[in-house]
């Protein structure tokens, strides 16, 4: 009788064993590999970041245009001797358009908003003339004054909502212009004034701005600006070109009022 031996009966059912299991596998793998991906399978769920809120803080840069009206003060002038007294001879209003630049910086906390602007801006010619007007003592007085450029620089103080500032403002202005007024009495004898220099004053105004962006906002402002008033001297002279010993003085009130719409861009 032959007889197997026990080690050599577990070899061959290890061997078996694997030969099956790598049979098995490669199978399986074959049948996952035809499977169908699951039809409907959600994507991950997207991540979402909310923007930042609006606020006004920051620097900011733009350009104005607008329209400046005088304050229609008028301008006064005195003739001594014979010594009239204080006579008023022109007033009303010019209208010149305004274009300029501004920049800025303002401070947002809360709903309250501070900052500081300055700009400047060009008159274009826009001149005022006085007279010919009489004085009681027959001197005819003829005056012209234009205003040629101005700038501010003031603190702005206000609310918003959202996207929307109310403010006010005010503080120093100065500007340039150029002021005459001639003159001529019965007998012919002249004078003539003459001003043209930067003069120191203070605006006053409010306005509201609207953001139509993160960048860039629209505004709408109105300013009241007084560069005091100017006080001219001169000498009286015959035809013949010598002085006759009078004087003559004359007093110009240098107010406007301007309405301007602006595009600034933030930073």
């Amino acid at each position: 009788m032959r007889y197997i031996s026990t080690s050599s009966a577990s070899r061959s059912f290890l061997l078996a064993a694997a030969t099956h299991i790598t049979i098995l596998t490669a199978g399986f793998t074959a049948y996952a590999a035809d499977i169908p991906t699951r039809a409907g399978a959600l994507p991950p769920a997207p991540i979402f970041t909310q923007a930042p809120p609006f606020t006004w803080t920051g620097f900011y840069v733009g350009v104005n245009a607008g329209a400046a009206g005088a304050g229609g003060k008028n301008t006064s002038a005195f003739v001594n001797p014979p010594g009239t007294g204080l006579n008023s001879i022109g007033g009303g209003h010019r209208v010149a358009p305004v274009l300029g630049l501004q920049a800025g910086y303002n401070w947002q906390v809360g709903n309250l908003v501070a900052g500081i602007e300055t700009d400047i801006q060009t008159l274009a010619p826009g001149k005022h003339r006085v007279g010919p007007a009489t004085l009681p003592d027959g001197t005819i007085v003829n005056g012209r004054s234009s205003g040629q450029w101005y700038g501010t620089l003031r603190p702005r103080v206000g609310y918003a909502f959202d996207r929307t500032l109310v403010y006010v403002t005010g503080g120093l202005a100065y500007g340039g212009g150029r002021n005459s007024l001639s003159t001529i009495d019965g007998v012919g004898n002249t004078a003539l004034l003459r001003s043209d220099k930067t003069r120191i004053g203070w605006t006053l105004g409010s306005g509201v701005e609207y953001a139509f962006s993160r960048n860039w906002s629209a505004k709408l402002e109105y300013q009241y600006v007084n560069l005091g008033p100017e006080k001219l001297a001169g000498s009286v002279f015959t035809p013949g070109g010598v002085p006759t010993g009078a004087t003559i003085t004359s007093r110009h009130q240098n107010d406007f009022h301007t309405i301007k719409a602006g595009l600034n861009y933030r930073f």
